[in-house]
């Protein structure tokens, strides 16, 4: 509906102090002949002030205060209880403005609090501190914002205002406004928990971590052939196993490993990962531990999870040339108090 100015057929002075002043009280019954493409309006009113004494505790301005119902079993395209414009005309401040369907058209002071109901944020020039929005919308240039919280908030269309900190429910792509920081959520509570019984999708997050380790002094004497094949697991002898369920297939499951090694004489070891009942191993690294020796020895390794069935990875090792293996001791012999540890650790990591 396009905003003119009717207002000088009739105005209404009230110089109230207290109470409540109504310009025009009515009730519209709507009772289209039949189907019907016409604009109802109940009430449509403008209040404004027009001298310099404040408004205090309760008092308030309102543009329309209205109430629409709906009685029949028909059905309404669209009903709206309050629309209109609003605006702070001067340079004073108005602590909280309220709108519902409105266009904030003017504001030359500062709006403290501005809620904004499926309404427009004008071409003003004034500040505004807070700014919190369902579905609202700026033109094309915008006023100052410090803290814009929305829900189910479109793109701002066509506002070039500065928003120094945003943070929504459920918003799109802002491509036009420029905003300095963004979050989706923005939780200030250092006691309150964000919880979700599904998964939140986000790249490089972590899902989850599962370990198996062990102190205990194990040892083996199984045998990696020294050739050019993949190792099968049949080869060396197992010591670590782990089993994960991966939240998301497309996901990446990152495997660290570590052992602690001994030899009573100088061999090369070789380590190799495996999965579930698969011959081949997914990976293989060889190293050289020295006549005894007690060395520590990292790996890791990355791939697709590809399931969400529950996978299990598995750890051996052996020696290239006859002799024991010896894990977390040192040729057999117990160091540290049984605290040098062995382990295989699966992260799952979004993509």
């Amino acid at each position: 509906m396009p905003w003119r100015d009717p207002f000088t057929a009739l105005t209404i002075v009230h110089d109230d102090t207290s109470g409540a002043a109504y310009a025009l009280n009515v009730q519209q019954d709507v009772q289209p002949s039949g189907s019907s493409t016409a604009l109802f309006v109940a009430v449509r009113g403008y209040s404004r002030t027009t001298n310099t004494n404040a408004m205090v505790d309760d008092g308030h301005n309102i543009g329309v205060l209205g109430y629409v119902e709906h009685t029949q079993n028909t059905t309404i395209p669209l009903m709206v209880g309050t629309e209109g414009l609003a605006g702070n005309t001067s340079t004073g401040t108005v602590t909280t403005l309220s709108v519902v369907g409105s266009h904030v058209n003017a504001n030359a002071g500062t709006i403290t609090n501005l809620k904004n109901y499926d309404g427009l944020i004008g071409a003003i020039s004034g500040t505004v501190t807070n700014a919190i929005g369902y579905d609202a919308r700026m033109a094309a240039t915008a006023p100052t914002i410090t803290n814009y919280y929305g829900f189910l908030q479109s793109d701002l269309n066509d506002g070039s205002g500065s928003i120094a900190n945003m943070a929504g429910y459920l918003f799109a792509n802002q491509t036009n406004a420029t905003i300095t920081n963004k979050w989706c959520i923005l939780n200030q509570d250092a006691n309150a928990r964000i919880q979700s019984l599904a998964r939140i999708e986000a790249p490089g997050v972590t899902y989850q971590t599962v370990e198996a380790s062990s102190v205990a002094d194990l040892s083996g004497t199984t045998l990696f052939d020294d050739d050019d094949n993949i190792p099968a697991n049949t080869e060396g002898d197992q010591y670590l196993t782990v089993s994960i369920t991966p939240k998301s297939a497309s996901n990446i499951l990152q495997i660290d490993v570590q052992m602690v090694y001994s030899v009573t004489a100088a061999d090369y070891v070789i380590t190799a990962l495996f999965q579930d009942s698969t011959a081949s191993a997914l990976a293989t690294w060889p190293d050289y531990i020295f006549t005894d020796f007690h060395q520590t020895k990292t790996y890791s390794f990355r791939m697709t999870a590809g399931t969400t069935s529950s996978t299990t990875f598995k750890i051996r090792a052996g020696r290239q040339a006859a002799g024991t293996l010896y894990v977390n001791s040192r040729s057999g012999s117990g160091k540290f108090g049984d605290t040098a540890q062995s382990f295989i650790r699966v992260t799952e990591i979004g993509v």
